[in-house]
């Protein structure tokens, strides 16, 4: 997981800092902190001292987010004592200031509600309104939901309302993928079942009242098996809105994957506007894992496909024009990058 903003890049590691002493199958995880200048990138490694007897591999670095004054970094399995050997894991999400000076200098620990549920998994920020968005599951039922978080200087964090997919499907993964841009959100339920059909997936759009999120358009996959909304990406450039929604879609020769873009105006719904798939396919039948993360910034997109030609490779889209009511993103002339 990466994150971008301004001069600075936060990069997740949540696989590295191996507990070769206890558990050498576990991952504490870390994080790099990069920030731009004169002379290139600088680098801070920044990693939590979590005990070595603790029988849990924390995850620290599993998502990643970098705020207007602070940045998070999520520990999903860690438990709700950082560090300890023993006690519920529920999971937790470090707030750091940019003055941080270590792993353990945090500004404020949010924890999930329930044990077991892997809090933090996904995080997304709604800068306009000062939102932190972070995926959590509930243990008892089995449902999914994004927390939604106010913050002020003087008090922190707090809850200011819990978001439930509006589906019947308890196991629906809601909140596997999420992001937010200005007044939306987009949650993927990669494993919804509208229909009945097993794993088709879906999309969730939210608009922001100035009070709270409210369901605004469900988008759903097309068969069975599609995982769609397994990533998702959400942005807004003068009046319209794009949204980005990676699915597990079967091109012929092997589960590619694919992206369908939707755009909506202040003066219409959402309508779908294009599907992008892989320029190659091995045809041998492996999945190229196409759009299993992607990120729409104004009218540029730019596409994962880490399983591609063994080696992985990225795609860079672009609109074909910025502000017009017909714009269809397409692929640059460049050919993609790996």
């Amino acid at each position: 997981p990466i994150s971008l903003r301004g001069n600075r890049l936060l990069v997740g590691a949540p696989r590295e800092e191996v507990d070769r002493a206890s558990n050498p199958s576990h991952y504490k995880g870390a994080a790099y902190l990069f920030t731009s200048g004169a002379g290139g990138y600088s680098r801070s490694r920044i990693f939590h001292q979590a005990v070595a007897s603790s029988n849990t591999a924390a995850g620290y670095g599993q998502s990643v987010l970098l705020g207007d004054d602070f940045f998070a970094i999520s520990a999903p399995n860690e438990r709700d004592t950082p560090g300890a050997s023993s006690g519920p894991g529920f999971g937790v999400v470090y707030i750091y200031g940019y003055d941080y000076s270590d792993g353990n200098d945090f500004r404020q620990l949010l924890t999930g509600s329930s044990s077991g549920v892997g809090f933090g998994q996904h995080i997304a920020f709604d800068e306009a309104n000062r939102l932190l968005l972070i995926h959590n599951d509930t243990s008892s039922p089995n449902t999914h939901q994004v927390e939604v978080y106010s913050s002020s200087s003087a008090d922190g964090w707090k809850i200011k309302q819990s978001i439930y997919g509006n589906d019947s499907h308890t196991s629906s993964d809601f909140g596997y993928a999420i992001d937010a841009c200005e007044n939306y959100l987009i949650v993927g339920a990669r494993h919804d079942e509208p229909g009945g059909d097993s794993l088709r997936g879906a999309a969730f759009i939210y608009y922001y009242n100035g009070t709270s999120y409210s369901i605004q358009h469900v988008i759903s996959g097309s068969s069975a098996g599609e995982l769609f909304g397994r990533s998702v990406s959400i942005s807004k450039t003068g009046s319209l809105i794009y949204a980005a929604i990676g699915s597990q879609e079967d091109n012929g020769s092997g589960e590619d994957g694919a992206v369908s873009i939707y755009k909506s105006s202040s003066s219409g719904g959402w309508q779908f506007q294009t599907k992008l798939t892989s320029s190659s396919d091995d045809n041998a039948g492996y999945d190229d894992d196409y759009a299993t993360s992607l990120h729409l910034d104004g009218t540029n997109l730019v596409v994962g496909s880490y399983g591609e030609e063994t080696y992985g490779r990225g795609y860079i889209y672009e609109a074909s024009s910025s502000q017009a009511a017909d714009t269809v993103i397409k692929k640059v002339s460049n050919p993609p990058f790996r």
